[in-house]
């Protein structure tokens, strides 16, 4: 490089850094000084003496600069030695331009970061930060006046930039102006249908801006620094750089505390142990009576036994506690980053795979840390939520082979299909990944042959993978296509037939009509056609998934941790959130939606319809979403993460404005010979294979106890032998055990949980509803084929282990289900309802305690 004269600056540039030298240190001295007022010192003196010397640092160097301006401003500038030596080569590489830059890294940092990250410390930052804002403006001026000789060479090359990717550019100002007024008309979707929605839920899990920062730099440090020490061996880099990242995920994930949510409650007495809830129990239970020999959900159809069956693998794996349990679970899940690295590569560069995954894997341990504060899901909680999105990242990967390709189309068609049939699987809703391929044989300009030759090996596929279970389910008796029927019924039936009159109880009312009577006989402002009301209300829910994926992008600077983030004044994570945003977060969102902007027109110049494969999967599943009347929440985590793949995009297009452009023109086709016939045939038994993983779980474990008539009179020799132990008199059990109401059951105790009154009061998370009284309850599983509610009047906690063996005698409550015990029999310990000193009698149905507001119990 050529040496740089300092005579090649003018004299009125110098001065002009220097008089904004000044300017800049005079306002900092002057903030340091007075802020937070000019308190009475004990001393006597108006400042203490630590804020008059960090005072003195930004006035010394306002004096510095005032000669320097004086001398500019005499015509001496050739002279000034500071600025010769900064212009010299040597100083500029090896001192001066990593210490502009770490200056200015620096000033952001004080910028952005808010005051309560340094806890106890937070008044002195308040007091500092003034002079480090000061020292990065210092370094943006060196910055300047080290490229000031240069501004030819660096006008040419953003020319060259903007006529090697003007298209890039147009495409992308275009987009941005799709986004901004899709958002528009999605906010007047979300603000003009009123109707309350039990299944709209909030944004989904954002990432935070320090985050995508340390992203971006892991994707350019690769690109920098890995990538060309590697160049000669790219298979095996693309080998460790997968397992690298999964192992990252994977530790990161894992080692993440587990805090309590609605899907696992805080932990309870007896055990004070963490059991799932809801639909984590429901799961759950499903893979148990697996465990225990009855295969999932008890031998009945089952329409996403995927999930269910990994979870008894895990197990297997680690025991019974749910801590354990989701760390393995979260260790497993955490290919999903390592799959994105692949996508991204594919899509672009390993840059960019790099970058997503890294947003990915941060985005997931956000949503294990808000856990309790959003509806969401997390890859340590039970649910189908992440291993869909796992399911979805094989679908697009697979996708993006199909178009890339131009022969041997066989083998990527065929892992399509499987990949649909495992999302499938795991979640039902995954069906809708069969329209992939048709969107893309539309969209691409090629043989019509060649794309009706890939419809029809994916479709095959898609039915192998499915096969072994759905014969599963036949050998059973059971239809294996009415299980998703009825699930499409009753779909229909819960959450649309209530719209044929609908009450609009979402909007305020307006004050002219807060006189009506209280019993609703005002007019109805909601009465509509069934037939109209439904695609607006579909339409809604559409609007608010792709709203709610938006919103995970950053739309602040400001440094914000998790939970700043989630509890903010402005926070859009409420489930009341009508579409409004703050100026700051307008301005936020538009700067996110310009980075989402250029990250789509770069892939799709580099390489081409291949682009479109994350939008139309997007799309795709968030429609299919909507049509079953839900959104937002855990209903975003399987696809929202598409988002972060086309801002790592555009955020690294932008970084690399200013360095060498990349050629963004479409790479040439992938060409590889097409299999032969033993190679197609080898892929689709490798999907049958894997399709028949859940029947293989099904059926691999004994059966832990007797079926039948033996199950039936053993349970009644075991309650007849504990009540005679416990007092009662035959006759007395003889009665019982005959009348229909009263049952003996056994089987295993899972996720027991005593509660108090108070609990109940409070209506604790985790707790049977209708229950005004202190008491036992878990679920019991075993030969009864399926898992029975059971409780137990318990003024103080009752001792009974997870999954442990037990013996329950008790009445049917007809109406819910549920078994109100009399006793409970685990190994020879007996508990019985607690009535005070006299046993409870042996009728059905029980007299159930009444409490008073004092707790106390009759």
């Amino acid at each position: 490089m050529p040496v740089t004269k300092p005579e090649s600056v003018p004299p009125r540039f110098l001065a002009i850094q220097w008089g904004i030298a000044v300017i800049c240190s005079l306002l900092t001295a002057a903030v340091v000084l007075f802020a937070g007022g000019v308190p009475q010192q004990p001393e006597g003196l108006a400042f203490s003496v630590p804020r008059l010397l960090v005072t003195a640092v930004p006035f010394l160097a306002c004096a510095a600069a005032v000669l320097l301006l004086l001398r500019a401003l005499t015509g001496r500038s050739h002279a000034d030695r500071l600025a010769a030596w900064i212009l010299r080569p040597a100083a500029r590489a090896g001192f001066v331009l990593p210490l502009a830059w770490s200056s200015i890294v620096i000033g952001l940092l004080a910028l952005c970061l808010p005051a309560y990250h340094f806890g106890e410390l937070a008044d002195y930052y308040v007091r500092v930060r003034p002079l480090v804002i000061w020292v990065g403006t210092l370094g943006l001026q060196i910055l300047v006046l080290l490229w000031y000789p240069r501004r030819a060479e660096i006008r040419r090359c953003l020319q060259h930039s903007v006529r090697e990717s003007g298209a890039v550019w147009r495409t992308s100002a275009w987009t941005l102006v799709g986004l901004v007024v899709l958002w528009i008309l999605m906010v007047a979707v979300v603000r003009g249908v009123s109707t309350y929605e039990d299944y709209q839920y909030e944004a989904g899990v954002p990432i935070l801006t320090l985050q995508v920062a340390a992203s971006v730099l892991a994707g350019i440090l690769f690109r920098r620094i890995v990538e060309p020490r590697f160049a000669q061996h790219a298979s095996w880099m693309d080998r460790w750089a997968f397992v690298l990242v999964w192992l990252l995920a994977a530790l990161y994930w894992a080692r993440m505390p587990t805090p309590s949510s609605y899907m696992n409650p805080a932990p309870r007495p007896p055990n004070f142990e963490i059991y799932p809830y809801s639909d984590s129990a429901e799961y759950d239970l499903q893979s148990q009576s697996a465990l225990l020999g009855q295969g999932m959900n008890y031998g009945r159809a089952l329409d996403n036994p995927m999930y269910p069956a990994f979870l008894a693998i895990v197990h297997l794996l680690s025991g019974q506690d749910f801590k354990a349990n989701m760390a393995v679970q979260g260790a497993v899940l955490a290919i999903l980053p390592a799959i994105a690295y692949l996508l991204g590569k594919q899509l672009r560069n390993r840059a960019l795979g790099i970058t997503a995954a890294f947003m990915i894997a941060f985005q997931g341990g956000n949503s294990i840390a808000a856990a309790a504060v959003i509806n969401s899901a997390s890859p340590k909680q039970m649910l189908t939520d992440f291993p869909t999105a796992i399911g979805i990242a094989l679908v697009m990967l697979t996708a993006v082979n199909l178009v890339q390709r131009r022969d041997g189309f066989s083998m990527p068609a065929i892992w399509h299909g499987g990949s649909v049939g495992l999302t499938f699987l795991i979640r039902p809703t995954g069906m809708v990944m069969l329209g992939v391929a048709p969107i893309l044989a539309v969209l691409q300009k090629g043989s019509s042959k060649r794309w009706l030759r890939i419809l029809l090996l994916t479709g095959a596929a898609f039915v192998l993978f499915l096969t072994p279970w759905g014969l599963r389910n036949e050998l059973r008796n059971q239809d294996a296509i009415a299980v998703y029927l009825s699930k499409i019924g009753l779909v229909n039936r819960t959450r649309f037939r209530d719209l044929e009159r609908k009450a609009d109880t979402n909007p305020p009312v307006p004050a002219h009509e807060q006189s009506l009577p209280a019993d609703g006989s005002g007019p109805d402002r909601s009465l509509a056609p069934r037939t109209v009301l439904i695609p607006l209300v579909v339409l809604k829910h559409l609007a608010n998934n792709v709203m709610g994926s938006i919103l995970i992008l950053p739309t602040s600077p400001v440094l914000d941790d998790l939970q700043h983030t989630l509890r903010a004044p402005t926070s859009v994570w409420t489930r009341s959130w009508d579409g409004s945003l703050g100026f700051g977060q307008i301005l936020g969102l538009l700067l996110s939606a310009a980075f989402l902007a250029i990250g789509g027109a770069v892939l799709w110049r580099s390489t081409g319809l291949a682009a479109v494969v994350p939008l139309v999967v997007f799309v795709l599943y968030q429609v299919g979403n909507s049509l079953g009347r839900t959104s937002g929440g855990r209903y975003l985590v399987p696809v929202d993460w598409l988002v972060l793949l086309y801002y790592s995009a555009g955020l690294l297009a932008v970084c690399e404005i200013g360095a060498q452009i990349p050629q963004l023109r479409s790479p040439a086709p992938i060409m590889r010979r097409s299999p032969g016939s033993r190679g197609m045939a080898a892929a689709l038994l490798c999907i049958v294979v894997l399709g028949a993983g859940p029947v293989l779980v099904d059926v691999a474990f004994p059966a832990r106890y007797p079926q039948g008539e033996t199950t039936s009179s053993l349970g009644k020799l075991r309650a007849q032998n504990a009540l005679l132990h416990a007092g009662y008199s035959l006759a007395e059990i003889d009665g019982f055990l005959s009348s229909w109401k009263g049952v003996s059951l056994m089987g295993q105790a899972m996720y027991p949980r005593w509660f108090s009154y108070r609990a109940i009061a409070k209506e604790a998370e985790g707790s049977l509803t209708g229950l005004g009284f202190p008491h036992l309850e878990f679920y019991l599983i075993g030969p009864q084929q399926g898992a029975r509610v059971i409780s137990l009047f318990a003024s103080s906690p009752v001792e009974l282990a997870n999954v442990a063996d037990v013996l329950v005698i008790g009445c049917r409550e007809s109406l819910s289900g549920r078994v109100d015990a009399l006793a409970i029999v685990e190994a020879e310990t007996i508990t019985t309802m607690n009535s005070g000193a006299s046993l409870p009698s042996l009728k059905c149905p029980q007299a159930l305690p009444v409490c008073d507001n004092n707790g106390n119990c009759q």
